[in-house]
């Protein structure tokens, strides 16, 4: 029922309309006797046909008028005329908190202030023996006043009967009121309904239980997490899975969701959201007692981890800044050369935490205060942490899932990397995260003072420049023929650049060297003739890792030209030659951190049961720049795999799986990868640098044949179950594409090509489907595609997947999930279609250990047998040393002291 302007409803006059709902109509009106505005709801037509109900509605209306708070919205009056039935409340001016969260996760502050306003406005309900049940953002206002408890839609009184039909419907309610109209699907006006509320329900009330103050609290929890985070705590793409969220699922910690907020805070998120009611904070007041205590904490112990006492604290920041700062400043006066000591200080990673090897991983800001770094964890894929040079425990950036080569801006608020094919930074301070552009297989970035970024776009193209505020890339540089350019790094005027260029990191050895750039003028010219990664430290250093050893050599940044030796700075350093990357940091205070190479251990291959039981180690262990992908024979007893010397040429071998022998396949120096069995296990496929295709007897009866010569790194990835086709991954200007070649060598065509990455693909048994990984929505994920023709498809993952392998003769499909959980998916086959049937749980449900294949995204990797009975997976010896990093300062001054 729409009512006019100047309608009256008693004494007062309606004047327009605020929003509308399956509740009823929400208007502005005036109270012509005390002259003020007001906001009368007019109330859905049953409860006026049922005097029972009308009875009820009064009563319910008594107990909610009752409710004074400064933080709740005052009910004023309640009537009928006419047969309408209506409520009369406090008209408000502001926005809602879902209004305010579409703009993002509101200041730790404000989130602090909104919830303790909140907490105490349900302390105050929930000690009137009143419960809400639809907390939720549509339900708070956010005025200049503060923060304004809404809509009690489906409260009831606490003695009264249950909810979800176990008991008498709730009334009531109180609805939002607005400065402008909602639409009928607005949070504000759907209360009562399921749809935009479920986000929110405790567990007991989705199972039809009785609601209680803590079935509230629970529903606070979540507005608490959001408020925090400005994502859901409960997300999914239905409401079912919404539900089942809620029931079985814990939200994503807030320390990796958002940096920077302390752990108490999330402490009384997590006790809130507990699934069982008695763990729960067992009152709205306990929950305002804690927020208020954060609140109040001084500055200095803002984050604070726990209420620490003043020893306890003193002995972090001695830990922390005096160690580092005053040993290297003060050290000064104490040193009888007059030279400060060079302070050598271990840096911990999160416990299960393993360090990215294979790129560069650490980044000290400018100051020399923060260390960023890439690391993967026992769940979950890789993403950068944080950590201030203080003792405190580093914090993970939400965002920066399968981050790599991370770098600084020179104001140190921003950090920029490489994730999912594109060129991002992040503000430190809000977590806002940028994309700037597309890239390939990015090879390094570095951010100038001028707010210009260099970085390389893929491992075979030349330096490209973008604006760190947005643009369009420009290219700089352009390499020779197989050549590449990669790793910049800016002098500290801004406009050089040192480089790295090189024509073919594992054969071609000649006009490899570190170059500088001007980016002006494009002129280039040689600093040095090193082969890897260059880093400039101050005073004037040219520092890069030689052999295993950091070594640094006085450099003129004006001249941009070496001088004298280059001295050892740092021995046994990360460092991967096939890339050229190196695994050190320099911060502008000369400040150095470096990746110890033996602090990570060595892989090893290791055999695990259906369960994830282990059940032997295969063959030796060996360093971690020595293993590289490998492949199990079908029948799950042999595997093969690509074993690199210290020349970063690598061969082919194959292990028995019982650990009975082992014998080199390969042999030469030239490199050999990427092995595949044939169907029959007599046979292996392999590749070379340059993308040729071999075939070779398993058992070396006869020589290798090639039966394909290109000049491109491909890899191959599957082998056709009748044995005449391979399936490969071949790299193109967008990315990498799925071609098949006959294994006769005669043909060669693309089945899969696109400005997305199709690779990784795997014949099913039958051979009419192929199973592959693509990244056309962002992320990768499982497709199914018929085979030899791709016309129809299905997709099978929607979180993330890689490394598909058919299983159960090809009735299932398993992959690894972005969790690294292995799932099985049933696979129908209605005629000539397809379709994706019930999953199960693999590896006894638990994610897989962490692999060092898993940054191999462009080759396949069989790591079980086709009856999921046997995993074959190549996982670290330990997942790191407890002190895998270094820190050292004043080195410069003593090699200064030196020359």
């Amino acid at each position: 029922m729409a009512l006019a302007p100047g309608t009256k409803l008693g004494p007062y006059e309606i004047q327009s309309p605020l929003g509308a709902g399956g509740m009823g109509e929400v208007y502005r009106a005036r109270d012509v006797r005390l002259g003020r505005t007001v906001a009368v709801k007019i109330l859905p037509q049953h409860l006026s046909a049922n005097a029972d109900l009308r009875q009820r509605f009064e009563r319910e209306a008594k107990s909610i008028s009752s409710l004074q708070h400064p933080n709740i919205c005052t009910l004023f009056d309640v009537g009928q005329q006419e047969g309408i039935d209506f409520l009369v409340m406090e008209y408000l001016e502001g926005e809602t908190l879902a209004e305010r969260l579409k703009r993002g996760p509101l200041p730790f502050e404000q989130v602090l202030k909104t919830g303790i306003e909140i907490s105490s406005a349900l302390d105050k309900a929930h000690h009137a023996a009143i419960i809400h049940r639809d907390l939720k953002p549509g339900n708070i206002m956010l005025t200049k006043s503060g923060a304004k408890l809404l809509d009690f839609g489906l409260a009831k009184p606490a003695a009264m009967g249950a909810i979800a039909g176990t008991g008498p419907a709730p009334l009531l309610s109180a609805t939002v009121t607005m400065t402008s109209p909602s639409p009928q699907n607005s949070p504000l006006t759907s209360a009562g309904t399921l749809l935009g509320t479920i986000q929110y329900m405790s567990p007991e009330q989705l199972q039809g239980r009785e609601a209680d103050a803590c079935s509230d609290i629970f529903s606070y929890g979540a507005v608490l997490y959001e408020m925090a985070t400005g994502r859901r705590a409960f997300q999914g793409k239905s409401q079912l899975s919404v539900a089942t969220a809620i029931l079985e699922k814990e939200p994503e910690p807030i320390r990796l969701a958002r940096l920077g907020l302390p752990a108490v805070f999330e402490h009384v998120v997590t006790r809130s959201l507990a699934k069982e009611p008695e763990e729960r904070w067992q009152s709205a007041k306990d929950i305002c007692a804690e927020l208020q205590w954060i609140a109040e904490a001084p500055a200095e112990e803002s984050p604070p981890t726990s209420r620490a006492t003043p020893a306890r604290r003193f002995i972090g920041l001695v830990a922390g800044v005096l160690l580092i700062a005053l040993a290297a400043g003060l050290g000064y006066w104490f040193s009888p050369s007059g030279t400060a000591p060079d302070l050598r200080v271990a840096i911990n990673l999160p416990p299960g935490y393993l360090l990215d090897t294979i790129d560069t991983a650490l980044v000290l800001s400018p100051d020399g205060t923060r260390l960023a770094f890439a690391a993967q964890g026992p769940e979950g894929p890789q993403r950068l942490w944080l950590r201030a040079l203080n003792g405190q425990e580093p914090q993970a950036l939400a965002g920066t899932e399968d981050a790599t080569y991370p770098f600084w801006s020179p104001d140190g608020r921003y950090l920029g990397f490489f994730a999912r094919r594109k060129l991002r930074t992040i503000d430190i301070s809000t977590g806002a995260v940028r994309t700037l552009c597309d890239v390939q297989k990015a090879r390094g970035a570095s951010w100038s003072s001028r707010g210009v970024i260099v970085f390389a776009p893929d491992y075979a193209t030349g330096l490209f420049s973008i604006p760190a505020s947005g643009g369009t890339p420009v290219q700089l540089t352009t390499p020779k023929a197989n050549g590449s350019h990669r790793f910049p790094f800016f002098l500290p005027d801004g406009r050089h650049v040192l480089f790295f260029s090189d024509l073919d990191l594992v054969n071609d050895k000649s006009g490899q060297g570190i170059y500088a750039l001007d980016v002006d003028s494009g002129k280039t010219q040689l600093v040095a003739p090193e082969k890897v990664q260059p880093v400039y430290a101050k005073p004037g250093f040219l520092m890069f890792v030689r052999n295993g050893n950091l070594m640094a050599q006085p450099f003129s940044a004006q001249a941009l030209k070496t001088t004298g030796q280059a001295a050892l700075v740092a021995e046994d350093v990360n460092n991967n030659p096939d890339r050229g990357s190196a695994n050190f940091s320099v911060a502008g205070n000369g400040t150095l951190v470096y990746a110890k190479a033996s602090a990570f251990g060595k892989l090893q291959l290791t055999l695990f049961d259906g369960d994830g039981q282990k059940l032997a180690d295969v063959g030796p262990p060996m360093a971690f720049d020595r293993w590289r992908i490998y492949s199990l024979s079908a029948d799950g007893r042999q595997v093969a795999t690509a074993v690199y010397d210290s020349s970063s040429n690598s061969s082919i071998w194959v292990f028995d799986v019982n650990g009975s022998r082992s014998r080199r396949l390969t042999f030469g120096a030239e490199s050999r990868s990427s092995p595949v069995w044939s169907p029959d296990g007599s046979q292996l496929a392999y590749s070379d640098p340059d993308g040729n295709i071999y075939v070779q007897a398993a058992n070396d009866s006869t020589p290798p044949r090639m039966i394909s010569r290109v000049a491109e790194p491909r890899s191959v990835s599957s082998w056709s179950p009748d044995g005449r086709q391979l399936a490969l991954s071949t790299p193109t200007k967008s990315g990498l594409d799925i071609h098949i070649l006959s294994t006769s060598g005669e043909k060669d065509t693309a089945f899969l090509a696109g400005p997305a990455w199709e690779t990784q693909p795997t014949f099913s048994p039958d051979g009419k489907w192929m199973a592959y990984v693509s990244d056309e929505t962002g992320k990768f994920e499982i497709y199914i595609v018929s085979f030899p023709s791709p016309e129809t498809r299905v997709q099978v993952s929607s979180g993330g997947g890689s490394y598909p392998l058919w299983i159960s003769a090809g009735r299932e499909l398993a992959y690894v999930t972005g969790e690294r959980k292995v799932i099985a998916v049933e696979v129908k086959r209605p005629g000539t279609r397809i379709e994706m049937g019930q999953s199960r749980p693999l590896f006894g449900g638990r994610p897989l250990p962490v692999m060092r294949e898993a940054s191999n995204v462009d080759t396949a990797v069989a790591y079980m047998t086709p009856d999921a009975k046997r995993f074959l997976l190549s996982i670290p010896t330990t997942l790191s040393s407890p002190t895998p990093i270094d820190l050292r300062t004043n080195w410069a001054s003593e090699l200064e002291s030196k020359r």
